[in-house]
């Protein structure tokens, strides 16, 4: 059986952002029907479908990504109805800026993800500057409870750390 390695799982929260980045005011149906894409419906909806696809091709399992930052919990959603089909990536993408809500461009971020009982499931999550203040990384697929650490340094002092506790699924 094969696997796929990069699905993009293109939501209806994914839509609606396409939808407000036109700057159009149309819905998600009405954005669909002009792209000729089917309307993706509830994330578990868009899953199912998904899945038939899956074994009408003759591939077990696949790694669904949100396309967009904060549509994690569609590509979760997917995730919880077939969890033996599908492992899931998300965006990562922290601000920096100074009290005056300046964004603050020149530093070097990292986040790491670690898990509460094993040290080796550890991750380093790689984050580049996309602008001024604007950080994105991507995550292997991880579920439970894990500690986030992000820290911002210039010219290797550290600036800022902020450590929580997150629970991902």
């Amino acid at each position: 059986m094969l696997n796929d390695a990069h699905c993009h799982f293109f939501s209806t929260a994914f839509f609606s952002t396409l939808s407000r980045q036109r700057g159009r005011g149309d819905s998600v149906p009405q954005l669909c029907g002009e792209l000729q894409w089917d309307d993706p419906g509830t994330p578990e909806a868009l899953a199912d479908r998904w899945v038939r696809e899956l074994d009408a091709n003759g591939v077990g399992r696949a790694a669904l990504i949100a396309s967009v930052p904060g549509d994690e919990a569609s590509v979760a959603a997917a995730i919880a109805n077939h969890s033996t089909r599908f492992v899931g990536f998300f965006m990562l993408d922290p601000s920096a800026s100074d009290a005056a809500e300046r964004p603050l461009a020149g530093l070097q971020a990292t986040a790491r993800l670690l898990h509460p009982t094993d040290t080796r499931a550890d991750q380093l999550v790689v984050l580049t500057e996309q602008s001024a203040g604007q950080f994105q990384g991507r995550s292997a697929p991880l579920v439970g409870q894990w500690m986030l650490v992000v820290e911002l340094s210039r010219d290797g002092a550290r600036l800022f750390r902020s450590r929580n506790r997150v629970f991902l699924r």
